[in-house]
């Protein structure tokens, strides 16, 4: 079915055509009955779409307010991913993995907890809490502040951020594994974020890689064989992601 320029259906079908070149059309008007087409016409969709913002007065507060749409967890369930709010590596590949667990991903400072996350992750009261990154991203102080809000605390972590995000798409994906990936570069954040909230509704991870290297980790490699991933998207140009 044809929508136009407004984004509202218009009353021009082309049935059993996989394009508007293939088809013959068939108009139905409304209130008119029509032989030859057996669908329903749904209604058309809201256009312009309705636009809310989701912000606080810091990027504490904003990821606070975002976590809010969950619904506090049942006892001995949910999953609550934290990472840096100082830097964007971590995060991103806890973002897909985050989407993937239906769980939300909170910000912390490097050596405190902001009042305004310990408040949500008391809240949601989640079974367990996974800090991503080491101790020089997410002191230990702020674990040992977090072990207090929930009955398990674990830390995702390895020497870089590369090791880190194969780490957290390994415990992840692993139990169920992932036919798609999406690979990006970690040494900037774009990429990888547009891309995470695709990959988080496919089931699919973000690693992160050394765009400029001309070869992929074994690592990497042996991660994706094992998740069993026969897709790979790589999300970005060749001067972020080179071609080799």
């Amino acid at each position: 079915r044809v929508v136009d320029l407004t984004g509202e259906y218009t009353s021009t079908w082309f049935p059993n055509a996989s394009s508007v070149a293939s088809g013959t059309p068939v108009t139905v008007d409304s209130d008119q009955t029509t032989s030859g087409i057996d669908v329903s016409l749904p209604d058309a969709p809201i256009w312009p779409p309705e636009v809310d913002r989701i912000a606080g007065d810091n990027r504490y507060e904003t990821a606070a307010k975002i976590a809010r749409e969950y619904a506090p967890f049942s006892p001995g369930e949910g999953v609550v991913y934290v990472a840096t709010g100082q830097g964007f590596a971590d995060a991103l590949s806890a973002a897909a993995a985050a989407a993937y667990l239906d769980a939300p991903l909170l910000l912390t400072a490097p050596t405190s907890l902001p009042s305004v996350i310990k408040t949500e992750i008391v809240r949601l009261k989640p079974q367990t809490i996974i800090i991503v990154g080491g101790t020089s991203v997410v002191s230990t102080g702020v674990e040992n502040a977090l072990k207090k809000l929930a009955p398990t605390v674990e830390r995702q972590a390895g020497s870089d951020r590369y090791t880190t995000s194969r780490i957290v798409s390994r415990e992840a994906f692993e139990a169920d594994g992932a036919t798609t990936a999406f690979v990006a570069t970690g040494s900037g954040f774009a990429d990888a974020l547009a891309a995470a909230s695709a990959a988080g509704s496919m089931g699919a991870p973000v690693v992160l890689v050394d765009g400029s290297s001309s070869r992929v980790p074994s690592a990497t490699r042996t991660l994706l064989a094992d998740l069993g991933v026969t897709d790979v998207y790589v999300a970005g140009g060749t001067a972020v992601v080179s071609s080799s």
